[in-house]
């Protein structure tokens, strides 16, 4: 098969096993064939010099492809007249394994929901509640079906993104951060030490209290009433504006798209039983979200985890 592997798909097949079923039919001169292929080990060669057409994103389809037993299953199939001088059986199911190759490629994460009868939405990204990097139970099962698919194909790579979003993560670490200074003023208020908050509690009716504290702390300014003179504002009106006071840094949005990376990085190599060597965590990012994709998240993108064909020289 070598030869016609190289002449019509530019790379030739340099190793492997081969088990074939034909169907073959034939009716008022028309073929109509279909041709599954069990592959085992296959090696393909690198793109011959002299290869015609678009190059094969060959080393992505077959990580896709190849199992754990490093067999690959096709299903070609190949139709022509008979009476077609152009009609050739080797061209029609080596152009019939290109398309099918591209299309692997072109949508990999629909290749991989399908070993675990899931889908392609639930493996592309990860989303976080806003200002968090909490996996949740719904982001959790999505890591489940994610890390089952890697365990059928141990020829893929995972690169992990981390996300923020500008305003939305900006204001829930805001609102987080301005929750602390209430407690804070409370444990102050008490005498206690502010070193530790976490398990500090406000009371309904603690509330505005604190926040008038706050905000005569923070000597901010009444708004002028129509007769010039300054007016008092709700408790509602001067959380707002003590709100608009907390800082939240660029570098704070950073931190928080790396931790979420991280925090999935961590459960797919220690829950999810993934190779840490198939993991590469990619430089965080702050943008807006759109649509489908919240700018809290964190995104997946698939490789061949290893070199897949073999360089010049090299055979099995």
């Amino acid at each position: 098969l070598s030869p016609y592997a190289r002449r019509h798909l530019g790379h030739p097949l340099d190793g492997g096993g081969l088990d074939a079923r034909l169907q073959y039919r034939i009716r008022d001169r028309r073929l109509e064939a279909r041709h599954e292929l069990v592959l085992r080990e296959p090696v393909f060669g690198e793109r011959t010099v002299d290869a015609i057409g678009e190059d094969l994103p060959l080393e992505l389809s077959l990580a896709l492809l190849r199992d754990a037993n490093g067999v690959v299953e096709l299903s070609l199939p190949v139709s022509g007249s008979l009476d077609d001088p152009d009609f050739s059986i080797a061209a029609s199911l080596a152009g019939s394994f290109r398309k099918y190759v591209g299309e692997v490629a072109a949508r990999p994460f629909e290749r991989l929901a399908r070993l675990v009868d899931g889908s392609a939405d639930r493996l592309t990204q990860v989303g976080f509640s806003a200002g968090s990097a909490r996996l949740g139970e719904q982001e959790l099962a999505g890591l489940r079906m994610l890390a089952a698919a890697l365990g059928q194909r141990p020829g893929l790579a995972l690169r992990i993104a981390g996300r923020a979003d500008s305003q939305v993560d900006r204001d829930a670490l805001a609102q987080h951060q301005f929750e602390r200074m209430l407690k804070a003023r409370k444990v102050r208020g008490q005498g206690g030490s502010v070193s530790n908050l976490d398990g500090v509690t406000i009371g309904r009716g603690e509330y505005p209290l604190l926040v008038d504290a706050l905000f005569r702390e923070a000597s901010l300014p009444l708004p002028v009433g129509r007769d010039g003179r300054p007016r008092d504002i709700g408790v509602s009106e001067k959380a707002k504006a003590l709100l608009a006071t907390v800082p939240v840094g660029d570098s704070q949005l950073v931190d928080l798209a790396q931790d979420r990376a991280q925090a999935v990085h961590g459960w797919l190599s220690g829950q999810g039983g993934i190779d840490p060597s198939r993991l590469t965590v990619d430089a965080p990012a702050v943008g807006r979200g759109s649509g489908r994709n919240p700018g809290g998240r964190v995104e997946f993108r698939l490789l061949a985890r290893d070199a897949l064909l073999a360089r010049s020289g090299e055979s099995s």
